[in-house]
């Protein structure tokens, strides 16, 4: 395994001709006082690039941090989604129409951010299929619905819901 740094230069095309990967990074140097941007490379020899388990090896801090950064951003819309599904499958059950002042109430998040980012979970209508009721593209078995959180619904509904000092 061997990995060669400097700058492009047709001097290395050999290398890429016979089967070298070249990897190119964007640098800032500092020269007579004069910031030069300029682009450093990486030649992987084919040992490298048939191992796959190297090339975290050199990928850029800024590539580690993006990747990171969409991992986290996947595992949380994620964890909302089952969040404001739970909410939507709460309140049908209850017999509340799940708007998105109403799931927002209910998950605790902005009516807002519910209607911007989480509008196709809320449903037109529900379908039952295969004992799973869809609700938007909400998919909850009946089971998954905590009974205490229906009886906990059931009183909201059943007393009268006031926001504020409006009547």
């Amino acid at each position: 395994m061997v990995v060669l740094s400097g700058f492009a230069n047709p001097s290395y095309a050999p290398l890429e001709r016979a089967g070298w990967s070249r990897l190119d990074f964007r640098t800032c140097s500092h020269a007579n006082g004069a910031l030069i941007r300029r682009t450093e490379s990486l030649w992987l020899s084919p040992s490298i690039t048939s191992s796959s388990q190297h090339l975290n090896v050199v990928i850029s801090s800024a590539d580690k941090m993006s990747q990171g950064a969409h991992h986290t951003h996947k595992v949380m819309v994620a964890a909302t989604t089952r969040k404001l599904c739970r909410a939507i499958e709460r309140l049908r059950a209850s017999g509340i129409k799940p708007t998105p002042t109403s799931v927002a109430r209910a998950t605790k998040m902005s009516r807002e951010h519910v209607a911007r980012r989480y509008r196709h979970l809320l449903p037109g209508k529900s379908v039952m299929s295969g004992g799973k009721r869809s609700v938007g593209r909400c998919h909850i078995s009946q089971s998954q619905i905590a009974p205490s959180s229906v009886a906990a619904a059931d009183q909201r509904k059943d007393s009268s819901y006031t926001s504020g000092s409006c009547t």
